[in-house]
C-alpha cells in the first residue's frame, strides 16, 4: 500500500516487476490476502473502508465501510471472512468475503481503561480458525475472541 499516492502496487514477486497501481481510498495501510489467492483487502485509514480486490485483474471489486482508521485486515483460514480493526473507532469488523458485507462489529471495554486508550491496531486468527487474537495498541492488552460467538473471552496483559 502506497500510503501517500492512495494506491496498491501489484509487484510481481519473481521479477520484482510493477504490474498494476491500483486507485484505492485515502491512506491505504493494512493489506491481507485471501487463502485461496483470489482476493486482497486493503484497508484506507482516512475513507474508513476495506476495499476487496481482484488479485487476477487488479479491480477493485467492492468496498466495505467500517469504522475509524482502519489499520488491519485478517482473513480466516477458511477464506470466510476477514477481520479489520478500527484504531480509532475501538471496533473490529467481520466482514462476510462472499457477501462482502460486515456481519458483525466486536467493541472492547477493559475494566479500569478509558474507551480511547483501547485501540484495535494488529490481528492474528489462529490456525483452526476458532480464536482472533486482537492487539489493542495503547491499552496493552490483547484480546482473545470467540470466532463463532464473537465474543471476547479474556483479555490479556501485555507490554
Amino acid at each position: 500500500a502506497n500510503e501517500n499516492d492512495n494506491l496498491v502496487t501489484a509487484i510481481d514477486v519473481d521479477s520484482k516487476e510493477v504490474k498494476s497501481e491500483i486507485p484505492v481510498g485515502v491512506e491505504p495501510e493494512g493489506m491481507a490476502v485471501s487463502p485461496d489467492g483470489k482476493t486482497m483487502v486493503n484497508t484506507s485509514e482516512t475513507t474508513s473502508m476495506a476495499h476487496f480486490i481482484d488479485t487476477e485483474s487488479h479491480d477493485v471489486t467492492d468496498n466495505v465501510l467500517v469504522d475509524t482508521r482502519p489499520r488491519f485486515a485478517a482473513f480466516k483460514p477458511d477464506g470466510s471472512q476477514v477481520w479489520v480493526s478500527a484504531e480509532v473507532g475501538g471496533t473490529v469488523s467481520v466482514i462476510d468475503n462472499a457477501k462482502r458485507a460486515v456481519v458483525k462489529k466486536i467493541k472492547f471495554a477493559i475494566p479500569g481503561l478509558r474507551a480511547e486508550t483501547i485501540q484495535p491496531v494488529g490481528i492474528a486468527i489462529s490456525a483452526d480458525g476458532k480464536k482472533a487474537y486482537v492487539a489493542l495498541g495503547p491499552a496493552n492488552h490483547v484480546a482473545v475472541i470467540n470466532t463463532e460467538s464473537y465474543e471476547v473471552e479474556k483479555y490479556i496483559l501485555v507490554g
